[in-house]
Parts: C-alpha cells; sequence; structure tokens
C-alpha cells in the first residue's frame, strides 16, 4: 500500500479478511511486520497480523472439473448428440458426431 492515510490501510485490511487469498499475502506481510511507518502504527500492525492470520488460513476454491458419467461405456454413441429437429440428409453432413472409442 503507498497510502499515508492510516484509515484507508484499516479498510483495506478489513476487506482483505473477507476476500483475500494468497495473492494479498506479499501486500500484508510488511504492514504485519512493522517496516513501513504510520501515525497509527500499532493499529495497522495489529489489524495486518490478524489479517495475515486468516488470508493463510483460507483455502483456496475448490476447481471445477467436468466430469463424464461413471456407466460412460455403457452408452450407445447415437445417445451422445442428436438434433433437436428432423434434419435434411444434405445438411446432416455439417452435424457434430461423436468419435467411436476402440
Amino acid at each position: 500500500m503507498k497510502t499515508a492515510d492510516p484509515s484507508l490501510a484499516l479498510a483495506v485490511l478489513t476487506a482483505l479478511e473477507q476476500v483475500g487469498d494468497e495473492r494479498a499475502v506479499p501486500y500484508i506481510e510488511p504492514l504485519a511486520s512493522g517496516i513501513r511507518k504510520w501515525k497509527a502504527e500499532d493499529q495497522i500492525r495489529e489489524a495486518a497480523s490478524a489479517c495475515l492470520d486468516i488470508v493463510r488460513d483460507r483455502k483456496p476454491p475448490p476447481t471445477i472439473d467436468l466430469l463424464r458419467p461413471a456407466y460412460w461405456d455403457l452408452l450407445p454413441a447415437q445417445s451422445l448428440l442428436r438434433s433437436t429437429s428432423s434434419v435434411d440428409i444434405k445438411e446432416s453432413e455439417l452435424l457434430v458426431r461423436p468419435i467411436e472409442l476402440a
């Protein structure tokens, strides 16, 4: 943080407690260690230390994986992709088709 306003620093630390993640740690550590001199140094150092503990303990959000059904091999290939309406034979060549798995 490159501001001399301690109230802004406290507001940012409060927000980081709510939504911060591991990317915020390098910016919070100097405040928690007291490297930066502030008017309200003790108050900011305490808030930064508390914020740092919360941010470090926060688990990253789970990754979302697209899963295929467990019975994948039992599904007939024709059931994977279907047209929503009947199509002329000439146009059906443009449709996406499932690949044949060996």
